[in-house]
């Protein structure tokens, strides 16, 4: 599975919690799990398109030379992105403090 971190987080999570109530229950009641592993497979379809948009708009971006521009919010932080990939967005003053975007 290759997905955005994010999705990714979501999956994971939704995976492991995919039988925690059969585990405690004695009669576990087992209805919901069809309905359930459909939405993960969803999911996991879903995380690959994203991750793959994100891909390809990140080359776009950095062809055209994008990445070098700043972005604000309405409220006038920046919109800032880590060498990971994960954005962030900070006021002015709180740029030094996060070293790391």
């Amino acid at each position: 599975m290759d997905g955005l971190p994010s999705d990714m987080k979501e999956i994971t999570d939704e995976l492991q919690n995919f039988y925690i109530n059969q585990h405690y229950d004695p009669n576990p009641d087992t209805s919901n799990i069809q309905t359930r592993y459909i939405k993960t497979i969803a999911k996991i379809k879903n995380s690959a398109f994203h991750k793959a948009e994100y891909d390809r708009t990140l080359k776009t971006v950095e062809k055209n030379g994008g990445l070098n521009e700043i972005a604000i919010d309405e409220r006038g932080r920046l919109i800032c992105m880590n060498k990971d990939g994960d954005f962030k967005r900070l006021e002015v003053e709180d740029l030094k403090s996060n070293s790391g975007y």
